[in-house]
């Protein structure tokens, strides 16, 4: 799969004020900065609404992160839609499965879908990456 280069990065890059070619350890190595509320609202009602789109049309997405979402002009873009057609394990995998191990109730409720969603959404949030623990 070929996707062209977006000058503009990612979600990753957005919130971490940092430039997409930038070395990965060096533009991540510390927190970055909470985003707006309104921008907060914004992108979660659009990466939201393409996970409800990719569910009704039964596409198996599940590589959601911040750093597989494209912005563009204030347009959020889910990006690595053929990941699961290939059988690549999603990048927080082990970490969700251990959690849900330890708190059958609240896995009950949720999947793996929400769980990356809620991750985003802090992420979002507070400039940090979730850790599910």
């Amino acid at each position: 799969m070929i996707r062209d280069f977006n000058s503009k990065g990612t979600l990753k890059d957005l919130i971490h004020e940092s430039r997409p070619k930038d070395n990965y350890d060096y533009k991540y190595r510390t927190p970055g900065r909470a985003l707006p509320e309104p921008t907060i609202a914004m992108f979660g009602r659009q990466i939201l609404e393409a996970l409800l789109y990719l569910d009704r049309c039964k596409y198996p997405y599940t590589h959601l992160h911040s750093g597989n979402i494209v912005v563009d002009k204030d347009i959020c873009k889910l990006t690595d839609l053929e990941l699961p057609l290939l059988k690549v394990n999603r990048r927080y995998e082990d970490l969700f499965r251990e959690y849900a191990v330890r708190n059958r109730e609240a896995f009950l409720v949720a999947d793996l879908n929400v769980l990356a969603f809620g991750c985003v959404l802090h992420e979002m949030a507070t400039g940090a990456c979730a850790d599910v623990e």
